[in-house]
Protein backbone atom coordinates (compact mmCIF):
# COMPACT_ATOMS: atom_id res chain seq x y z
CA UNK A 1 0.00 0.00 0.00
CA UNK A 2 1.32 3.39 -1.20
CA UNK A 3 1.21 6.31 1.19
CA UNK A 4 2.32 9.80 0.72
CA UNK A 5 2.67 11.51 3.89
CA UNK A 6 2.99 15.91 2.79
CA UNK A 7 3.45 17.76 6.59
CA UNK A 8 4.43 20.56 4.91
CA UNK A 9 6.32 22.77 5.96
CA UNK A 10 3.94 26.27 6.13
CA UNK A 11 4.22 28.29 3.46
CA UNK A 12 4.98 26.85 0.67
CA UNK A 13 2.22 25.67 -1.41
CA UNK A 14 0.14 23.40 1.09
CA UNK A 15 -2.58 25.42 0.70
CA UNK A 16 -2.57 25.20 -3.20
CA UNK A 17 -1.62 22.06 -3.09
CA UNK A 18 -4.72 21.28 -0.71
CA UNK A 19 -7.47 23.75 -2.37
CA UNK A 20 -6.43 22.22 -5.67
CA UNK A 21 -7.49 18.62 -4.53
CA UNK A 22 -10.24 19.57 -2.82
CA UNK A 23 -11.47 20.96 -5.57
CA UNK A 24 -11.16 17.91 -7.73
CA UNK A 25 -11.86 15.03 -5.07
CA UNK A 26 -14.46 13.63 -7.09
CA UNK A 27 -12.10 13.41 -10.22
CA UNK A 28 -9.46 12.04 -8.04
CA UNK A 29 -11.53 9.63 -5.88
CA UNK A 30 -11.14 6.96 -8.29
CA UNK A 31 -7.23 6.83 -8.52
CA UNK A 32 -6.64 8.48 -5.12
CA UNK A 33 -7.41 8.61 -1.16
CA UNK A 34 -6.73 11.63 0.12
CA UNK A 35 -6.79 13.37 3.71
CA UNK A 36 -6.73 17.05 3.85
CA UNK A 37 -6.15 19.08 6.95
CA UNK A 38 -10.17 19.06 8.06
CA UNK A 39 -10.01 15.20 7.39
CA UNK A 40 -7.69 14.94 10.98
CA UNK A 41 -8.34 17.74 13.02
CA UNK A 42 -7.79 15.35 16.33
CA UNK A 43 -4.03 14.52 14.68
CA UNK A 44 -3.34 18.16 13.76
CA UNK A 45 -4.31 19.49 17.29
CA UNK A 46 -2.17 17.01 19.18
CA UNK A 47 0.75 17.78 16.82
CA UNK A 48 0.45 21.32 17.31
CA UNK A 49 0.26 20.45 21.41
CA UNK A 50 3.71 18.66 21.20
CA UNK A 51 5.24 21.34 18.83
CA UNK A 52 4.72 23.66 21.75
CA UNK A 53 6.58 21.84 23.88
CA UNK A 54 7.37 18.00 24.02
CA UNK A 55 6.17 15.90 27.43
CA UNK A 56 5.08 12.03 27.81
CA UNK A 57 1.80 12.62 27.83
CA UNK A 58 1.64 14.79 24.64
CA UNK A 59 3.53 12.17 22.76
CA UNK A 60 1.38 9.32 23.94
CA UNK A 61 -2.03 11.69 22.85
CA UNK A 62 -0.22 12.71 19.57
CA UNK A 63 0.79 8.44 18.67
CA UNK A 64 -2.96 7.74 19.99
CA UNK A 65 -3.96 10.16 17.73
CA UNK A 66 -2.20 8.38 14.39
CA UNK A 67 -3.67 5.36 15.87
CA UNK A 68 -6.77 6.10 15.86
CA UNK A 69 -6.44 7.90 11.88
CA UNK A 70 -4.67 4.50 10.83
CA UNK A 71 -7.43 2.73 12.07
CA UNK A 72 -9.73 4.11 9.22
CA UNK A 73 -7.08 3.39 6.47
CA UNK A 74 -8.49 0.46 4.71
CA UNK A 75 -5.28 -2.01 3.61
CA UNK A 76 -7.43 -3.95 0.73
CA UNK A 77 -8.07 -0.52 -0.79
CA UNK A 78 -5.86 -0.57 -4.28
CA UNK A 79 -6.05 3.40 -4.09
CA UNK A 80 -3.16 5.01 -3.14
CA UNK A 81 -3.22 7.42 0.29
CA UNK A 82 -2.45 11.37 0.03
CA UNK A 83 -2.06 12.48 3.56
CA UNK A 84 -1.30 16.47 3.05
CA UNK A 85 -1.60 18.57 7.14
CA UNK A 86 1.31 21.10 7.66
CA UNK A 87 -0.22 20.93 10.84
CA UNK A 88 1.39 17.42 11.44
CA UNK A 89 5.16 19.32 11.82
CA UNK A 90 3.65 21.14 14.43
CA UNK A 91 2.79 25.48 15.35
CA UNK A 92 3.78 27.85 12.61
CA UNK A 93 6.85 29.33 13.70
CA UNK A 94 6.12 32.65 15.20
CA UNK A 95 2.61 31.19 17.24
CA UNK A 96 2.52 30.75 21.43
CA UNK A 97 6.65 30.01 21.93
CA UNK A 98 7.53 28.24 18.76
CA UNK A 99 10.10 29.95 16.79
CA UNK A 100 11.48 26.73 14.80
CA UNK A 101 10.45 23.21 13.39
CA UNK A 102 12.45 21.54 16.07
CA UNK A 103 9.92 18.79 16.91
CA UNK A 104 9.13 17.79 13.56
CA UNK A 105 11.29 14.62 13.40
CA UNK A 106 10.12 13.84 16.64
CA UNK A 107 6.32 13.67 15.52
CA UNK A 108 7.34 12.45 12.21
CA UNK A 109 9.08 9.76 13.83
CA UNK A 110 6.31 8.50 16.05
CA UNK A 111 3.79 9.07 13.14
CA UNK A 112 5.35 6.39 10.76
CA UNK A 113 6.33 3.95 13.57
CA UNK A 114 2.91 3.58 14.61
CA UNK A 115 1.53 3.68 10.61
CA UNK A 116 4.02 0.72 9.98
CA UNK A 117 3.43 -1.44 13.11
CA UNK A 118 -0.42 -0.50 12.08
CA UNK A 119 -1.05 -0.81 8.54
CA UNK A 120 0.32 -3.89 6.79
CA UNK A 121 2.57 -4.01 3.81
CA UNK A 122 3.09 -0.20 3.65
CA UNK A 123 4.83 1.75 1.43
CA UNK A 124 5.95 5.20 2.91
CA UNK A 125 7.04 8.07 1.61
CA UNK A 126 7.71 11.67 3.41
CA UNK A 127 7.40 14.09 1.24
CA UNK A 128 7.97 18.37 1.78
CA UNK A 129 7.68 21.22 0.01
CA UNK A 130 10.30 23.60 1.30
CA UNK A 131 11.11 27.32 -0.34
CA UNK A 132 14.12 30.06 -0.46
CA UNK A 133 14.90 31.06 3.07
CA UNK A 134 14.28 34.77 2.48
CA UNK A 135 11.19 34.07 0.27
CA UNK A 136 9.73 32.00 3.46
CA UNK A 137 10.72 34.64 5.94
CA UNK A 138 8.93 37.19 3.83
CA UNK A 139 6.20 35.30 3.61
CA UNK A 140 5.60 34.13 7.07
CA UNK A 141 6.36 37.80 8.19
CA UNK A 142 3.67 39.11 6.05
CA UNK A 143 1.15 36.52 7.65
CA UNK A 144 2.49 37.47 11.40
CA UNK A 145 1.53 40.93 10.72
CA UNK A 146 -2.06 39.98 9.32
CA UNK A 147 -2.87 37.75 12.69
CA UNK A 148 -1.07 39.51 14.93
CA UNK A 149 0.13 42.19 16.39
CA UNK A 150 3.86 42.29 15.23
CA UNK A 151 5.85 45.10 15.97
CA UNK A 152 9.32 44.48 14.63
CA UNK A 153 10.69 45.29 11.30
CA UNK A 154 11.68 42.58 8.94
CA UNK A 155 15.53 42.84 9.11
CA UNK A 156 15.03 41.91 12.64
CA UNK A 157 12.15 39.26 12.09
CA UNK A 158 14.30 37.57 10.02
CA UNK A 159 16.93 37.68 12.23
CA UNK A 160 14.74 35.98 14.81
CA UNK A 161 13.56 34.00 12.26
CA UNK A 162 16.46 32.56 10.18
CA UNK A 163 16.56 29.26 11.77
CA UNK A 164 13.20 28.27 11.18
CA UNK A 165 13.32 29.60 7.91
CA UNK A 166 16.20 26.71 7.10
CA UNK A 167 14.00 24.01 5.78
CA UNK A 168 16.58 21.70 3.87
CA UNK A 169 18.19 21.00 7.44
CA UNK A 170 14.86 19.86 9.30
CA UNK A 171 14.20 17.63 6.21
CA UNK A 172 17.52 16.33 6.94
CA UNK A 173 16.97 15.51 10.58
CA UNK A 174 13.70 14.13 9.77
CA UNK A 175 15.34 11.82 7.00
CA UNK A 176 17.59 11.40 9.81
CA UNK A 177 15.36 10.16 12.09
CA UNK A 178 13.09 7.95 10.07
CA UNK A 179 15.77 6.13 8.61
CA UNK A 180 14.68 3.14 6.82
CA UNK A 181 11.73 3.37 7.91
CA UNK A 182 10.42 5.98 4.94
CA UNK A 183 11.37 7.56 2.15
CA UNK A 184 12.22 11.28 2.84
CA UNK A 185 12.39 14.11 -0.10
CA UNK A 186 11.51 17.40 -0.82
CA UNK A 187 11.12 19.92 -3.78
CA UNK A 188 11.08 23.64 -3.79
CA UNK A 189 7.83 25.28 -3.98
CA UNK A 190 10.21 27.58 -6.93
CA UNK A 191 10.74 24.15 -9.21
CA UNK A 192 7.17 24.07 -9.11
CA UNK A 193 6.21 27.44 -10.63
CA UNK A 194 5.68 25.88 -14.30
CA UNK A 195 3.77 23.00 -13.62
CA UNK A 196 -0.17 23.88 -14.39
CA UNK A 197 -1.24 21.70 -11.03
CA UNK A 198 1.79 23.54 -8.87
CA UNK A 199 2.82 21.06 -5.97
CA UNK A 200 -0.22 18.76 -6.61
CA UNK A 201 1.08 17.60 -9.51
CA UNK A 202 4.31 17.08 -7.99
CA UNK A 203 2.59 14.70 -5.39
CA UNK A 204 0.23 12.82 -7.85
CA UNK A 205 3.63 11.66 -10.07
CA UNK A 206 5.68 10.59 -7.10
CA UNK A 207 2.33 8.52 -6.03
CA UNK A 208 1.95 7.95 -9.67
CA UNK A 209 -1.63 8.89 -10.07
CA UNK A 210 -2.79 10.35 -13.49
CA UNK A 211 -3.32 13.75 -13.87
CA UNK A 212 -5.71 12.89 -16.62
CA UNK A 213 -9.02 15.36 -16.60
CA UNK A 214 -7.63 17.77 -13.81
CA UNK A 215 -7.73 21.05 -14.04
CA UNK A 216 -4.93 23.88 -13.63
CA UNK A 217 -4.95 24.95 -10.24
CA UNK A 218 -6.66 28.91 -9.48
CA UNK A 219 -5.02 31.75 -8.57
CA UNK A 220 -3.37 31.87 -5.15
CA UNK A 221 -3.21 35.08 -2.55
CA UNK A 222 -0.17 37.34 -2.62
CA UNK A 223 1.24 39.63 -0.53
CA UNK A 224 1.24 42.97 -2.59
CA UNK A 225 3.62 45.13 -2.90
CA UNK A 226 4.25 47.56 0.18
CA UNK A 227 1.27 46.02 2.04
CA UNK A 228 3.03 44.72 5.06
CA UNK A 229 4.96 48.29 5.54
CA UNK A 230 1.03 49.01 5.78
CA UNK A 231 0.22 46.44 8.43
CA UNK A 232 3.12 47.22 10.36
CA UNK A 233 2.45 50.61 10.77
CA UNK A 234 -1.16 49.91 11.99
CA UNK A 235 0.49 47.37 14.31
CA UNK A 236 2.55 50.17 15.52
CA UNK A 237 0.00 52.52 16.42
CA UNK A 238 -2.36 53.27 19.68
CA UNK A 239 -5.19 51.88 18.34
CA UNK A 240 -6.99 49.47 20.33
CA UNK A 241 -7.43 45.56 19.80
CA UNK A 242 -10.95 46.44 18.11
CA UNK A 243 -10.33 49.16 16.40
CA UNK A 244 -6.92 47.32 14.95
CA UNK A 245 -8.67 44.26 13.47
CA UNK A 246 -10.91 46.50 11.69
CA UNK A 247 -8.51 48.94 10.70
CA UNK A 248 -6.68 45.72 9.15
CA UNK A 249 -9.92 43.83 8.11
CA UNK A 250 -10.42 47.26 5.55
CA UNK A 251 -7.05 47.32 4.69
CA UNK A 252 -6.94 43.51 3.14
CA UNK A 253 -10.54 44.08 1.83
CA UNK A 254 -9.26 47.33 -0.30
CA UNK A 255 -6.05 45.59 -1.43
CA UNK A 256 -8.28 42.21 -2.68
CA UNK A 257 -10.98 44.71 -4.64
CA UNK A 258 -8.29 46.14 -6.30
CA UNK A 259 -6.74 42.92 -7.24
CA UNK A 260 -3.69 42.77 -5.92
CA UNK A 261 -3.32 39.93 -3.66
CA UNK A 262 -4.02 37.52 -6.90
CA UNK A 263 -1.33 36.50 -8.66
CA UNK A 264 -1.58 33.26 -11.32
Amino acid sequence: MRVLIHPGFHKTGTTSLQRGADAQRETLAPRLRLVLPHDIEPLNFAARRVSVGINANRVAAFRDAVAGFAQRVDPEDPRPLLVSSEHLCGLLPGRKSVTTYATAPELLGHMVEVLARQVPDLSLSVWFTTRAPEAWLKSLYWQLLRSQRLTVGPEQFAVGFRDAAELDAVVARVAERLGRQADVSCTRLEACGTDPLGPLGVALDRLGVSRGGLLPLARQNVQPAEAAAELLALNRSDLDDAALGAAKTALLKRLRKAGQTRAG
